[in-house]
């Protein structure tokens, strides 16, 4: 990928992953180039542009309080990948249910990225605060050893998540 165009404050979050495939420079093409075919397969995959401001926003399972906007990413993957911003529509206090995050599937790479605000997560027992920048990461086979809830946070709070299931 090569970035085109930018402007000031813009943020960018990179998550790889081994891939099944090489991967050759072009060193020839220009880019951009006047091929513009956004409905191109890549075996099962395609390009995607998600745009916030028109992706749908969910109510969290387990908790009103939480809202989850769902990026194109999991359609054009094939349903391999998703990236969903997880945000805040009222503060929690931590003594209410804690909500298991990560229990009703077990990706491949799980990752939660703390954008804005700050939480207060359980993990084995514990009571551990996060805040922007702080990051979980749940990789392959460690659901049981990786599994925490988020048991409050701050009507600011918002998180980035990451999954991956390989086929």
């Amino acid at each position: 990928h090569r970035v085109l165009e930018s402007y000031d404050d813009l943020e960018v979050i990179e998550v790889t992953s081994p891939s099944d495939h090489a991967t050759y420079a072009d060193r020839v093409m220009e880019l951009p180039n006047r091929l513009y075919t956004p409905e191109k397969d890549f075996s099962g995959q395609r390009f995607t542009f998600s745009k916030h401001s028109e992706s749908k926003r969910e109510k969290y399972p387990g908790n009103e309080n939480l809202v989850t906007q769902k990026t194109s990413i999991l359609k054009t993957s094939g349903g391999v990948g998703w990236v969903n911003e997880i945000r805040a529509i009222a503060f929690q206090e931590t003594n209410e249910e804690p909500i298991l995050v990560n229990h009703d599937f077990e990706p491949d790479f799980f990752l939660w990225f703390v954008v804005e605000g700050s939480a207060t997560i359980i993990y084995e027992g514990r009571k551990i605060n996060i805040g922007v920048d702080d990051a979980i990461i749940c990789p392959n086979g460690c659901r049981q050893e990786t599994e925490f809830y988020l048991a409050g946070f701050q009507e600011d709070f918002r998180v980035l998540e990451v999954g991956i299931n390989l086929p």
